[in-house]
């Protein structure tokens, strides 16, 4: 059953690519995850936990949910929560239809849109997009200083984008972020 959907994941996320224009992929930094290296990175964090623990799982920038999947394969059952956040609808609207009968939630919507509570999530992993600044508005990226000074971090082009992010992972057991080198 795993591989079946994985398999049907996959599909959609080719569909999606293809459908997108690759401007606009570019603008919103959508680069999805390949499968292979997800699995890596999940079966790795599994040797890092206690494998009887609950898993409460968060993805701030979940695409299609090749994280979500790439868990599902390596811990072979579902977590006990699951929050998966995307800014595009184009990826949201079919991810929740792949994922209907599992019990990930997915919402369309900015993750930065929503403050979290400290220790939600135990597992809190992501590929979050790359964008270049000149792609952000000027209200977003006024909004997102005004957060980031908030929470009292100096910003830089990673804290700034990614500060929730940050904020959330100091409070989970184990995460992981992968980052663009460019």
């Amino acid at each position: 059953m795993m591989m079946d959907i994985e398999h049907k994941r996959q599909q959609l996320q080719n569909e999606l690519d293809l459908a997108q224009s690759q401007d606009i992929r570019n603008v919103l930094g959508q680069f999805s995850t390949p499968y292979p290296l997800a699995h890596d990175i999940m079966s790795y964090l599994y040797t890092l936990v206690d494998n009887n623990a609950e898993v409460s799982f968060l993805e701030p920038a979940i695409g299609t949910g090749v994280f979500y999947s790439a868990l599902l394969s390596v811990w072979g059952k579902f977590p006990k929560r699951a929050l998966g956040f995307e800014i595009d609808s184009h990826y949201s609207i079919p991810a929740q239809n792949l994922w209907n009968r599992t019990n990930l939630q997915i919402i369309n919507d900015d993750f930065l849109n929503y403050p979290l509570q400290a220790k939600q999530f135990s597992l809190l992993i992501s590929n979050p997009p790359y964008s270049r600044h000149h792609h952000i508005s000027y209200q977003s990226k006024q909004k997102l200083q005004k957060m980031v000074y908030d929470k009292d971090f100096w910003p830089c082009r990673f804290v700034l984008l990614l500060h929730n992010v940050i904020y959330a992972m100091a409070e989970a057991e184990c995460c992981i972020l992968l980052v663009d080198s460019q």
